[in-house]
């Protein structure tokens, strides 16, 4: 008894502003895209609403409420904008880095003193001599130039 007296006091003020609320609008952009609201767009054509509300709010509150969206969705448009334009060079960065860090690393080993080595064609492994490490170590030298600016 007091759970039925509790749930329809808490569902009462809910239903209340369901009946009061305004009406809701679904239409199409140019793109396509479906979009619902309680203001329909000043420049759709192809509007229908889809519920009918007890009050609707004045002209003037409404065309205050369609330049507030306008004005959100312009800026949200540049904010996308911005985050585009910062990330076009994002995977060279990346890239450059990963490899610099390659490069490092190969030039640290050769320069330890342990034995290098490389795999010939049939994929076994030769190690380097003294004159191949050098080319290796001048190659991998130039590398870490070209890759960590």
């Amino acid at each position: 008894m007091i759970l039925r007296t509790f749930l329809l006091c808490a569902l009462l003020p809910v239903s209340a502003a369901n009946v009061l609320a305004g009406e809701i609008y679904m239409w199409r952009d140019p793109q396509g895209r479906v979009h619902y609201s309680d203001l329909p767009p000043p420049d759709a054509r192809d509007v229908r609403p889809l519920r009918r509300g007890g009050v609707a709010p004045a002209q003037g509150a409404r065309e205050r409420l369609a330049d507030d969206e306008m004005a959100f969705r312009q800026r949200r448009a540049k904010v996308e904008e911005r985050r585009a334009a910062s990330q076009d060079g994002v995977p060279e960065v990346e890239e450059r880095q990963r490899r610099c860090v390659q490069a490092k690393g190969q030039l640290a080993a050769l320069e330890s003193g342990q034995r290098a080595y490389q795999f010939n064609e049939q994929g076994e492994r030769e190690f380097l001599d003294d004159t191949q490490r050098e080319q290796h170590t001048l190659r991998t030298r130039q590398a870490v130039e070209a890759h960590c600016r």
